[in-house]
């Protein structure tokens, strides 16, 4: 199944396709234990999926609009040398990014304030980021649906539709279970190893003695 937003990828740039961009974007995810239909949607939402976007407002550049600040103390490289990399090259700093947030992406909303505003990332849905009257709501002012002066974790949500895009994750398994698991089938292939093995070698004991008593008899006899 596409990805949404899928046919916003550039179809080949700087070498490198759609389908590669898109395969690199589900790899991403994997390994950070999300759906990748939220780093789509939080890609397009700040770049149009474009890895040569740049705010004209700001320094933000990139797949996640890094700022020229993160960029270069988490990453250490400018926001200008973001602009010159291809997609592949980009995820792979889109997944460092993430990393420290990991077990934190619970939603396609966390997803997008970790990149937005950490701060909201599992507060709740009436959580305020931003209120009317400052610089900050101003840039944001698209964010406020319900145009009551406040932008809202809930906001931010409903932005973001997600609703549409917010899919379950495989439930992990607690790594103890996993653990106890192992020893158990260890354990089992263990016996029934040596059960093999006692039957095997108590067959050819059995043989051996046979053999011994036939010769006895014999040397009895000739005697």
């Amino acid at each position: 199944m596409a990805l949404p937003y899928e046919n916003y990828v550039p179809a080949n740039y700087k070498g490198v396709t759609r389908a590669a961009f898109v395969a690199k974007v589900r790899n991403v995810a994997s390994r950070l234990g999300i759906a990748p239909e939220w780093l789509m949607v939080v890609m397009y939402k700040e770049s149009r999926l474009e890895p040569w976007a740049k705010n004209p407002k700001s320094t933000a550049s990139g797949l996640i609009q890094w700022l020229e600040s993160t960029a270069q103390k988490q990453h250490g490289v400018t926001t200008a040398q973001i602009r010159a990399m291809d997609g592949l090259k980009q995820m792979d700093l889109v997944y460092d990014y993430y990393k420290p947030y990991k077990a934190k992406l619970k939603s396609l909303t966390d997803t997008y304030l970790a990149v937005h505003y950490p701060k909201g990332m599992a507060k709740d849905s009436t959580y305020v980021l931003y209120r009317s009257g400052s610089d900050a709501y101003s840039a944001n002012r698209a964010l406020d649906k319900n145009n009551d002066g406040a932008v809202t974790v809930s906001d931010v949500a409903q932005w973001l539709g997600n609703q549409e895009y917010d899919v379950t994750l495989p439930v992990e398994q607690d790594q103890t279970t996993l653990d106890y698991g192992s020893t158990i089938l260890a354990v089992l292939a263990f016996t029934l190893l040596g059960v093999a093995a006692y039957y095997a070698f108590d067959g050819k004991w059995g043989q051996m003695w046979g053999y011994v008593k036939l010769r006895t008899k014999k040397l009895a006899f000739w005697k």
